[in-house]
């Protein structure tokens, strides 16, 4: 049970977080700092503001109710997210050298703006329920939190104090705020999986020989990678994450606002290496908790349950936060990126001769309105796999292909790109919604994307309208 002084932690992180939006608002002098940080993030930031956004619900209360369930096979997902990420790495030098502003700007500059606009409206129908998918995990989760402690609040309160919060945080500083914001968030991750985690399981345990022994008598199946595991779903769960996580527009972004081409990639490198130490922690302690915690009726509680039950009073409040924090990091920078791809991605390029005061005000106003549609839809459809299918299978299914092609492939043209991107968005849309597809969507549909991308550009390479705007200065 949170205690007062567990509330009062609470309290002083929001003050906090706020107070670090407000510091990045002063930053923010027009719209490229607003949208791009006018390219100044360093090294810290980049791995922290990665890592806190990666990592997420899924790497931390997903991941462990996965391994009570079944084991260490439940880490398949961190491995198979961070082989995908490690395509953006690949990426990254080159992406920076574009000196483009976002995974839209990317396109708009490459393929010009009827393409930018295609891009920029299939970013925002996948950033919306990206976004609503947040915000259900942080109402979930604060409910699941506070009713452990006796505040048995309406789920529908929760998700609007989280909307709150998560505008509060971004609204004035834009990438500079979610950027710092995820930092901080990543330091209280750490703080808290990589410290007192494992300090008081070991407690919980009866010490760290009792630990080991927790994790000796567990059935062989719970410490074998492999274990129900088979190798066709394996391969094409990589594959799908080399589409979402190599596509992913919030990491294309934060690479993209790198100070520097070596920052960028190694930025990436950071976050990759974070992803595999938190989650693994998480997934060792959870192992020996099993033992410790046998026969729970909600498994996928384990973290939360553990957290009350083990952690003493200001350290448990340093765990909510520690879980409002790895949903938060994600939300702030969904929450951003709608709204700058509104603002300077759309709007900037359908009113001509615009105003950089203007776009920064419309970014911002942007960011208010797609926070609200996302609270709607988190309010009324609180099924959070559902919001996260047609999330993932959107942007994997959309972006993944044009990108790689604009960026190493010659021979591409504006019209593959646009072909590629509309096939990919339809084709997710129908098999998402239908649920006819017999395997993940994202993988069909990512394919048919770069089948189509490839055929109209082998159709159309002699056209004279069909050469792409060659990056000057990019990178091998």
């Amino acid at each position: 049970m949170l205690t007062i002084a567990d509330y009062l932690v609470i309290l002083i992180y929001v003050i906090v977080l706020a107070f670090i939006g407000w510091l990045a608002s002063k930053k923010v002098k027009n719209a490229s700092d607003y949208i791009s940080t006018n390219r100044g993030l360093g090294i810290i930031v980049m791995i922290g503001s990665l890592a806190g956004a990666a990592i997420g619900a899924g790497g931390t209360i997903g991941l462990a109710g996965d391994v009570y369930n079944k084991g260490v096979s439940g880490y398949w997902q961190i491995i198979g997210w961070n082989i995908g990420w490690f395509m953006l790495v690949l990426m990254a030098k080159r992406l920076w050298a574009t000196g483009a502003s976002s995974v839209v700007d990317v396109f708009g500059q490459s393929c010009g703006e009827k393409t930018r606009l295609i891009a920029s409206l299939a970013c925002l129908v996948f950033s919306v329920p990206a976004l609503s998918t947040q915000l259900i995990g942080l109402g979930n989760m604060f409910e699941t939190v506070f009713s452990l402690s006796g505040l048995n609040l309406d789920y529908k309160i929760f998700v609007t104090i989280a909307t709150v919060i998560m505008v509060a945080a971004v609204f004035k500083g834009g990438l500079y705020s979610s950027a710092y914001s995820g930092t901080f968030n990543f330091f209280i991750l750490a703080v808290v999986f990589v410290i007192c985690f494992p300090l008081f399981t070991f407690m919980a345990a009866g010490g760290v020989g009792q630990s080991f022994e927790n994790i000796r008598i567990l059935p062989a199946d719970y410490k074998n990678l492999f274990a129900g595991v088979s190798i066709s779903a394996t391969l094409l769960s990589i594959i799908k994450y080399c589409f979402t996580a190599g596509s992913n527009i919030a990491y294309v972004g934060n690479t993209l606002a790198a100070k520097d081409a070596a920052t960028a990639r190694n930025g990436s490198i950071g976050g990759i290496v974070s992803y595999f130490i938190i989650p693994g922690i998480i997934m060792f302690c959870t192992l020996i908790l099993i033992n410790v915690f046998p026969g729970l009726e909600n498994p996928s509680g384990i973290l939360t349950y553990s957290f009350m039950a083990i952690f003493p009073p200001i350290v448990r409040g340093m765990s909510v936060i520690a879980l409002i924090a790895v949903v938060l990091s994600t939300a702030t920078i969904w929450v951003q990126n709608s709204g700058k791809i509104f603002g300077s991605d759309i709007y900037a390029h359908v009113k001509k001769d615009v105003s950089e005061d203007e776009v920064l005000k419309v970014c911002r106003v942007a960011t208010i309105f797609w926070a609200c549609v996302s609270w709607v839809i988190a309010m009324f459809i609180p099924q959070v796999m559902m919001m996260f299918d047609i999330q993932t299978n959107l942007y994997g299914s959309s972006i993944f292909f044009p990108l790689v092609a604009v960026l190493f492939w010659k021979g591409v043209t504006k019209q593959g790109v646009l072909a590629g991107i509309s096939v990919g968005v339809v084709s997710s849309l129908f098999l998402t919604v239908t649920g006819i597809s017999p395997i993940d969507p994202v993988v069909i549909c990512s394919f048919l994307n770069g089948i189509c991308l490839v055929a109209v550009s082998l159709l159309t390479r002699n056209r004279p309208d069909s050469a792409l705007n060659a990056f000057k200065g990019v990178e091998e």
